[in-house]
């Protein structure tokens, strides 16, 4: 009887490992993952409008320097061919607001999308509370990190259309500054005329 006893005892013990073992490799039902492509797409889309200057713009710096003429273009060149300077600041002013523009619509589209975060959340708490397993909890903590990663890929777009946006205003402010500076040495530069060869001019008391 102690014989069988112990047997039946080692058979238990096997089922447990058994069952331990099964357990650990339950998957969860139904895991969750944030649209991080969709949703990166579509903030690089909302800051990429009219005449805007977004952070996802491969040529950037060409652009600006397109747009903004320096100091050293307005000496050499004055204003560019076919343009007034009315025309001119209507691009910089259009510019301008279109990044302003672009850049809140892309912290409001971040700001929409706080419930969807949450519920996202709300899932993966969840599903950590009812991990029966290692990697049930494995699987939990990947869906964790990888809801973090997107939150930190939407801070880094936003904060670089800030940079894009004070960078864009910064720089049509300098612009501003040196097409003046431009003009008031042309206009003290400029040689006089000539005042000899006229009647002079007599006057009888």
């Amino acid at each position: 009887m102690q014989q069988i006893g112990n047997q039946i005892q080692m058979i238990e013990n096997q089922i447990s490992i058994y069952e331990n073992m099964l357990q650990n490799t339950l998957s969860l039902p139904m895991q969750v993952w944030g649209e991080v492509e969709q949703n990166l797409g579509q903030l690089q889309s909302l800051v990429q409008k009219g005449q805007a200057m977004a952070f996802s713009m491969g040529n950037l710096d060409d652009t600006l320097k397109q747009r903004f003429q320096s100091y050293a273009d307005f000496a050499k060149n004055g204003l560019p061919e076919a343009q007034s300077f009315s025309t001119m600041y209507q691009g910089w002013s259009d510019t301008n607001r279109d990044t302003i523009s672009s850049t809140l619509k892309a912290a409001g589209y971040t700001s929409d999308q706080f419930a969807t975060e949450e519920d996202t959340m709300r899932q993966l708490r969840q599903h950590s509370q009812s991990a029966e397993g290692q990697k049930q909890a494995l699987q939990v903590g990947h869906e964790i990190a990888a809801q973090q990663v997107e939150q930190m890929q939407k801070l880094r777009g936003l904060v670089s259309q800030q940079m894009t946006m004070m960078g864009t205003w910064y720089q049509s402010e300098q612009t501003k500054s040196d097409l003046a500076q431009s003009k008031r040495e042309k206009f003290f530069g400029a040689t006089k005329s000539s005042t000899t060869g006229g009647d002079e001019l007599s006057v009888d008391f």
